[in-house]
């Protein structure tokens, strides 16, 4: 039986890949910074339409729609460079009419849903912290397992031993 594996790592995708995604972190940090300041707005308000109203005036450049589905007021954005099938979400509270989540804007309430867009930032900074000396030598240790890996399983055919009669159990991650 043949074991399955990734493929080898090419630097300059990954690195890139890398750098894309800290560019999407600095993005998702900067809209709910925006988000959050339209919300302090209307804190101690009944959530209405007219929170998608406000963020409509700070954001022309995206798609905002408010929508209550589930017993949750939420706001999606999507739009200039983010597609829809990966727009951004922020729960602004519940319909119920318990004292905690009255729906009405309580900001602490908002950012407790929302805490990990403020994550955002942090995983943005660490990750420019990443050196391509020290990615480099990542990929290659990889590569270099993964050819490995790949000589083991190929022996074992040649055996006709199976993964499980050579001590792997691909089950236990």
């Amino acid at each position: 039986m043949t074991i399955q594996f990734e493929n080898q790592l090419d630097f300059n995708k990954t690195w890139d890949n890398i750098r894309r995604k800290m560019i999407d972190q600095q993005e998702n940090y900067r809209l709910w910074k925006i988000v959050e300041s339209v919300l302090t707005r209307f804190e101690g308000q009944k959530i209405t339409k007219r929170i998608e109203t406000a963020l409509k005036k700070e954001l022309p450049e995206y798609t905002i729609y408010y929508v209550l589905e589930y017993g949750m007021y939420n706001v999606r954005i999507w739009g200039n460079g983010i597609p829809y099938d990966q727009r951004k979400g922020y729960l602004i509270g519940y319909s119920t009419n318990s004292r905690v989540y009255n729906a009405v804007v309580n900001m602490d309430v908002v950012r407790s849903n929302n805490q990990c867009w403020e994550l955002e930032k942090s995983r943005s900074e660490k990750l420019q912290t990443l050196t391509r000396d020290q990615l480099f030598f990542q990929v290659e240790k990889w590569n270099t397992g993964l050819q490995a890996m790949q000589e083991v399983n190929k022996w074992s055919e040649s055996y006709e031993l199976n993964y499980n009669n050579i001590g792997f159990d691909i089950n236990s991650r």
